[in-house]
């Protein structure tokens, strides 16, 4: 069962178990509300520790049911009647309380967590707003220019952070169940906190802190801008109003444009880190890591802040050449254990020509410096277990993995050489360069991922704006397609996490691919079509007449 209670004498565990992380969906909302009916009801108890299972305390609602009907009770519902219990209930929070796991514990009449805990509201990283109080009752229990900057910007917080600023009643140092068992005890029978969280008083900002705010986070994706609105709500009116108008910009939020691509983000980049073409692939243990000459500085920097060794080449369990001679590589290989991996710059197949297994050989791709895309590279002849050792080898030194197959110079280079041509093509023609970087900075490109020419200016959009960064996604979706045909890239999705990782896109856009499927691919294989009678283009590869009309590319 999802929800569990347990006793101990008088304080009853409610115990949550819906692995891997507990998400918030049908099941668990249901089984709490049960739990707390059942509970409240109980003469024989006189409070309430409601925990986690497994790796963590609830992180965070279950996003697949978003897009479809909501199945009763809602999280504010289960929320609501925890904090209208007339016996004291206590979140004790281990792993990650984020999103719906804050506010169900925010919803607590009061708060322990593990030492190692991270708590935050990151829901505008998806797109959306809090959607069950989290902004409302946050600003209560902390200053609330502190809530602004950790809501607007999704950032978490340590356990020791959090009880600093009044989140947490206490840091649970050694085991958290018998320390909340013990707090529970204490505070069992006794009044409940007044006010409640959610009628808590409100700290006011200074003159003039919304109007800065807002010009903070003006620019770029929406969600924050919406979440300070619902700040300032929570911090100006009644919380009953400022509980409805969260609610009601969270629903308007779930399924709008920035929320579905940031959902598409989301579960593509789970699925990068787990390739459909890996099967059941199982990486080789990875623990020691040889640099060899010619190796990316990237990595040396990657490893220095993961918990990999770096160590002689004869001792590792993957050793990362780079761009060596073949010559070299022979030897190296010759150096390494016989279940070692073998990294190289580009194609695994053209670097290590004749090699006795060329199985255990990788290629990686790098995207541009400060850019977290890590390409891993499959030859004809690579394993899936080498090739699944290249995404752990990303994952541990922090990069976003892609599974790319052999041939040309990788998925990233490519977009951006195919986005150089039009920047250069938008020169050419005479658009201004200040112009031209101003616009496709408003867009969200990362100036310095793309080389965007030096933008000088008021900020203030121009006429064309939308001509110019149109120009530049079509050119990507452009190269994105030829990709595909060429099976350098295996899934759309791929290609769309690497423009993001690697060449600047912006992720609240959801990525090239992901952007002409939801503008209609008919109308992108037109314009496509137009820009290249036009000369601004070649003509478009033979894919995008086939997904023309079919609403996506192939998955």
């Amino acid at each position: 069962m999802a929800v569990t209670i347990g006793r101990a004498g008088e304080i009853a565990l409610v115990r949550l178990d819906s692995p891997p992380v507990n998400a918030l969906g049908h099941a668990l909302r249901a089984g709490i509300a049960a739990a707390a009916a059942a509970l409240e009801a109980d003469p024989a108890v006189r409070a309430v520790v409601l925990i986690g299972q497994g790796r963590t305390f609830p992180a965070g609602a279950d996003i697949t049911e978003f897009g479809r009907p909501a199945e009763p009770p809602s999280l504010p519902e289960v929320i609501a009647r925890i904090e209208a219990a007339s016996k004291p209930w206590v979140a004790a929070i281990h792993g990650t309380a984020l999103g719906g796991g804050l506010e169900l514990a925010l919803g607590c009449h009061y708060r322990l967590a593990a030492a190692t805990a991270q708590l935050g509201l990151p829901e505008v990283t998806l797109g959306i707003v809090p959607g069950a109080g989290g902004t409302v009752r946050l600003p209560r229990l902390v200053p609330a220019e502190v809530a602004v900057e950790m809501v607007t910007s999704g950032r978490r917080v340590g356990a020791g952070e959090a009880a600093s600023l009044g989140l947490l009643d206490r840091v649970a140092e050694e085991d958290l169940e018998a320390a909340a068992i013990a707090f529970a005890g204490g505070i069992a029978g006794r009044p409940l906190p007044a006010p409640l969280a959610s009628r808590a008083p409100v700290s006011r900002p200074g003159p003039g802190f919304w109007a800065a705010e807002a010009a903070r986070l003006a620019q770029g994706a929406g969600a924050p801008g919406h979440a300070l609105a619902c700040l300032r709500r929570a911090v100006e009116t009644e919380a009953a109003a400022a509980l409805a108008f969260e609610r009601q910009t969270f629903l308007a939020l779930r399924d709008a444009a920035e929320a579905r691509a940031l959902r598409h983000v989301f579960f593509a980049e789970r699925a990068a880190a787990k390739p459909p073409e890996l099967g059941g692939a199982r990486p080789h243990p990875l623990r020691r890591v040889a640099l060899a000459a010619g190796a990316p500085e990237e990595i040396a920097a990657g490893l220095a802040d993961s918990r990999l060794e770096a160590v002689p080449a004869a001792e590792a369990d993957l050793a990362i050449a780079g761009d060596a001679e073949p010559a070299a590589l022979q030897a190296l290989a010759a150096a390494l254990k016989p279940d070692a991996v073998l990294a190289v710059a580009g194609d695994p197949a053209l670097a290590v020509p004749g090699l006795a297994d060329p199985g255990r050989v990788i290629g990686l791709r790098f995207g541009n410096p400060g850019m977290r895309l890590l390409e891993v590279v499959q030859g004809p002849a690579t394993s899936p277990d080498a090739a699944a050792t290249g995404i752990a080898l990303a994952r541990a030194i922090g990069r976003v993995p892609v599974l790319t197959g052999p041939g040309g110079e990788g998925i990233a280079h490519a977009l951006g050489a195919a986005a150089a041509a039009q920047i250069g093509r938008l020169l050419a023609g005479g658009t201004p360069p200040g112009a031209l970087g101003e616009a496709l900075a408003r867009f969200g490109f990362d100036p310095a991922a793309l080389a965007l020419p030096e933008a000088a200016g008021s900020g203030a959009p121009r006429d064309g704006d939308g001509e110019i960064a149109e120009r530049i996604c079509l050119a990507l979706v452009d190269a994105g397609a030829r990709l595909l045909e060429a099976g350098i890239a295996r899934r759309a999705a791929d290609i769309d996490l690497a423009a993001i990782h690697g060449c600047g896109f912006p992720r609240w856009r959801g990525g090239p691919m992901h952007r002409a499927e939801a503008r209609g691919l008919d109308r992108v294989a037109a314009d496509l079509a137009q820009l290249a009678a036009g000369g601004a283009m070649p003509p478009p590869p033979a894919l995008i007449a086939r997904v023309a009309g079919t609403g996506r590319f192939p998955a």
